[in-house]
């Protein structure tokens, strides 16, 4: 074997991304692994009235919530999971969320987001709105969510 031989490189390459590709194991065993984000939606949904995060894994989940934004999004949910951070009742328009990125570590899901409100001189519509954000990610199996919002 060469070092110049480019197979030699290709597998080797190959080799050393595999053991840094993050296992299926290594969440439930403790350490702490990213989930890609599929997906990006965001929405004024009064279903979700109050502040929150809710972690759907199924149709039946989505569809108890009644939420008329997120029923038309495509979600195969025996490969994908729903992640969504509602901001709640808002007076104004001018507010939004965005999720920035997910993790994993054993049965608990941590994701970052950042709401946005509007400035004190902002032109806005002046109505209750309900901003949410949603993630479609890679399914995901958690009991516990942490957000962090900012």
């Amino acid at each position: 074997m060469t070092w110049r031989n480019p197979i030699t490189w290709t597998l080797l390459t190959a080799a050393l991304l595999a053991a840094c590709e993050p296992s299926p194991q290594d969440a439930i065993g403790g350490r702490t692994v990213p989930v890609p984000i599929l997906q990006h939606h965001q929405a004024d949904d009064p279903v979700f009235k109050e502040v929150g995060t809710v972690l759907i894994n199924s149709q039946e989940q989505l569809d108890s919530h009644g939420s008329l934004s997120l029923g038309d999004l495509d979600i195969d949910f025996d490969r994908h999971s729903l992640v969504i951070l509602a901001v709640g009742e808002q007076p104004t328009g001018g507010w939004s969320a965005t999720i920035t990125g997910v993790q994993q570590r054993g049965d608990a899901l941590y994701f970052q987001g950042l709401v946005h409100q509007p400035g004190a001189d902002d032109v806005v519509s002046q109505a209750l709105t309900y901003p949410i954000a949603a993630a479609v990610i890679e399914k995901v199996n958690a009991s516990v969510i942490h957000p962090e919002v900012n």
